[in-house]
């Protein structure tokens, strides 16, 4: 009877486990969707301002597929049109107008000069790490390279508010059985979910992937002696019978 007692909670606790993989695995999945989303509508972008013919042009493409999107997707706190050195030529921020940024060089700024770096060698889209956006907020930013003749000759650049993200993207995810917890390339959280326990029997960490050379790291807590109730039940129940089984 031990051995079976022993066996039936065995296969409880795998059970918890497979379960929290796949919502790992789902959410995973889940947000390197949307973000690849987010980095659609900088390609979009960057197409209209690649086949631009003037610099203006350019401006007012920019100008009024950015406020569109800036519409359609909140997760975007601002949009750069920047030149091929990082110089912000054009800006379009949600919310009221703020063009405090213009003119600013962000290959000036380590993290940011890293992914424009990045972004121009591979002439792909680079993330930056966590960074305090201009709100005050953290967050991070995408840039696109605009490449004419081979040449990359400015960047679009997206700034990502993470409260605004995580908000939208994980909403009703892992908010019912499990908490969890996520991490940027350097190890600080930068999302948690108010549930995610103190101590935990195991963690689920899938990586998700950003565009560029960084990750964050996802964390599923299972909390300790979990599935609590039906473990306890199963072994309430069965030693029970043990026993009337051995005064009998």
């Amino acid at each position: 009877g031990l051995p079976t007692l022993v066996g039936v909670d065995r296969l409880l606790v795998r059970e918890v486990r497979s379960e929290a993989s796949t919502q790992a695995v789902q959410t995973e999945a889940l947000l390197e969707s949307f973000l690849k989303q987010r980095i659609a509508m900088l390609n979009g972008l960057r197409a209209q301002v690649a086949t631009s013919r003037s610099q203006r042009e350019a401006a007012t493409r920019f100008s009024t597929l950015g406020r569109e999107l800036l519409r359609e997707s909140p997760v975007l706190f601002a949009l750069y049109l920047l030149d091929a050195s990082g110089r912000v030529v054009h800006l379009d921020r949600g919310g009221p107008a703020n063009f405090e940024e213009s003119g600013l060089d962000h290959a000036h700024f380590a993290g940011r000069g890293r992914a424009i770096a990045v972004a121009r060698t591979r002439r792909a889209p680079a993330s930056t790490g966590s960074i305090r956006l201009v709100s005050g907020a953290r967050g991070m930013v995408t840039y696109v390279p605009v490449v004419r003749e081979g040449e990359v000759a400015g960047f679009v650049g997206g700034a990502i508010d993470y409260q605004a993200l995580f908000s939208d993207a994980l909403a009703g995810q892992l908010q019912g059985r499990f908490g969890y917890r996520i991490s940027d390339a350097g190890g600080e959280p930068i999302a948690v979910s108010p549930d995610y326990p103190a101590s935990a029997s195991r963690t689920i960490q899938p990586t998700v992937s950003l565009p560029g050379e960084l990750g964050w790291r996802l964390e599923v807590a299972i909390p300790p002696f979990e599935p609590l109730v039906p473990r306890l039940f199963t072994w309430l129940i069965g030693l029970a019978l043990l026993a009337a089984l051995a005064l009998l």
